[in-house]
């Protein structure tokens, strides 16, 4: 299955968050890096993702993205299952952790 950049993005910004430990926040330029993307590229990727309910977003020093307090995990990898049923949808490479959805 193809998926658009933006797309692709989008998932391995949410893969980054469910491997995180809960709470965790990062700037929009960090996670840009990770990405080796644009900053400006990503804020409008990440843009959709809070008007979907799926991160939020804090301003300020201490502030950054981080997963929506709504029960996100589950909510994200639920959302792969009409598509892939129970096999792995895709295996994608975090910054020193790999992630397998089933």
């Amino acid at each position: 299955m193809k998926y658009s950049a933006a797309t692709n993005y989008a998932l391995h910004t949410m893969l980054y968050f469910v491997a995180s430990p809960p709470g965790k926040t990062i700037g929009v330029q960090q996670l840009a890096e990770l990405q080796k993307i644009s900053p400006t590229y990503l804020s409008k990727i990440l843009t959709r993702l809070v008007k979907a309910g799926l991160i939020e977003s804090a301003p300020g020093v201490n502030g950054g993205i981080g997963l929506s307090g709504t029960g996100i995990n589950s909510r994200f990898l639920r959302s792969f299952m009409p598509l892939k049923g129970r096999h792995p949808c895709f295996i994608a490479a975090v910054p020193s952790t790999t992630i397998r959805l089933v």
